[in-house]
């Protein structure tokens, strides 16, 4: 009787013994299929986000590119504007000697208007005082002749 107890009883530890291993091995395939699972979504996020580096790194590269034109076209922009700046300076002094050139010009033409004037006034002056025969003769100018003597090297008028 003792034996078959003790059969018995080891046939009731193997059983427990293979109810918790089996127990254990559900734990660990459980266990097993959820680190899988994670490994699976890891490496799935993993690829999503390398293509959205490589997306922003495109991005990236068109920005820079944009950026680079926009400096090109800053610079071209810029010599265009010191180039204008220096037309401008040189319009600027040609407009200057201009209105030196003007102001002398209206200057000489006032002198000549001063002139005038006083050369009519002394016309008007000059024809009442001529009013002899002799002025009416020669169309009322009078007229000087001009002769050399040798003896003195002078001339007389």
């Amino acid at each position: 009787g003792t034996e078959r107890k003790e059969e018995a009883k080891m046939k009731l530890r193997e059983e427990t013994e293979r109810k918790d291993l089996e127990e254990k091995v559900r734990t660990l395939n459980s266990r097993l299929s959820f680190l899988l699972n994670k490994l699976q979504s890891d490496e799935e996020s993993k690829v999503v986000h390398r293509d959205e580096t490589k997306k922003l790194e495109e991005q990236l590269q068109s920005k820079v590119k944009q950026c680079e034109d926009l400096q090109r076209k800053i610079k071209d922009d810029e010599e265009k504007n010191r180039e204008i700046v220096q037309e401008i300076h040189e319009k600027q002094e040609e407009l200057n000697e201009s209105k030196i050139k003007l102001d002398a010009l209206q200057r000489v033409v006032d002198e000549h208007k001063e002139d005038s004037k006083l050369l009519n006034s002394r016309k008007s002056k000059d024809d009442r005082e001529n009013k002899d025969p002799e002025c009416r003769i020669a169309g009322g100018r009078l007229r000087f002749f001009v002769e050399s003597k040798p003896t003195l090297g002078l001339v007389a008028i």
